[in-house]
């Protein structure tokens, strides 16, 4: 069975380079339509657009993860893909999402568009406290974040949202992160983390460290959340175990 599943991964592949090639502008990925016409996105996001694998770890979790009237708060929207699967699948409305790169907002609500929907969307880094925070915005959008990292970047002024006020606001029952580091600081024991449910979190641990990056884990599991399933750097926490379906 294994050589067919490789088989049919370097088929998708292959016949996604070649829509890539062709100039298609539309790709559909789990029941959603994103858009991907050249000179709209870096070459790698739409490469990995095309061939059915951005955030593909992601997207497998939240549609396990996530149920049909979930308030799903979204830290770190990107161009909007896994916003749109959890919007799919929760309903429309029901997702709430934050994204700190301000160069992004228009191809996440084209992206929302072509659905026929609108995003509940808001422009700013998820921080522990209010005020304006220095962002790197990368040129291949994959890689921005609130930390230094090599690359084309360039520094920007944020605003900062406290999670804390995020989540008196939208009473959100799940959380999906991916905040390229700032994880260490947004889940440490003071985020109010009550109320939530279910967590899928992209991991970074080449930015705060393996050491760092279990003890993010152990201290989640002691606040009462179950690694349910782990894929890579993402991982999936749910506090009811037998109605989670591991993966």
């Amino acid at each position: 069975m294994k050589p067919v599943g490789k088989f049919h991964r370097k088929l998708r592949r292959l016949l996604g380079d070649l829509q890539r090639i062709c100039g298609i502008k539309t790709v559909r990925v789990d029941g959603v339509k994103i858009c991907a016409a050249k000179g709209e996105l870096p070459f790698e996001v739409r490469r990995l657009l095309f061939r059915g694998i951005y955030e593909n770890k992601e997207r497998e979790f939240v549609q396990k993860a996530v149920k049909a009237g979930d308030c799903v708060l979204e830290l770190g929207c990107g161009i909007g893909v896994v916003s749109l699967v959890l919007t799919r699948v929760a309903g429309e409305g029901q997702v709430w999402s934050l994204e700190a790169n301000p160069t992004l907002e228009p191809i996440i609500r084209r992206n929302y568009a072509i659905n026929g929907w609108q995003p509940n969307l808001r422009i700013g880094a998820v921080s522990k406290t209010s005020g304006r925070v220095s962002f790197e915005v990368d040129e291949n959008i994959i890689s921005s974040s609130l930390a230094a990292r090599e690359g084309n970047r360039r520094t920007i002024e944020v605003d900062a949202v406290p999670i804390s006020e995020l989540i008196a606001d939208i009473r959100p029952n799940v959380i999906i992160a991916d905040i390229e580091g700032a994880e260490i600081d947004i889940f440490d024991n003071d985020a109010p983390l009550e109320n939530i449910r279910t967590i899928v979190l992209e991991l970074h641990p080449k930015i705060i460290g393996a050491e760092s990056t279990d003890d993010l884990i152990d201290s989640l599991c002691l606040r009462g959340f179950n690694l349910i399933a782990r894929r890579g750097k993402v991982v999936w926490f749910d506090r009811t175990v037998d109605d989670a379906t591991p993966a």
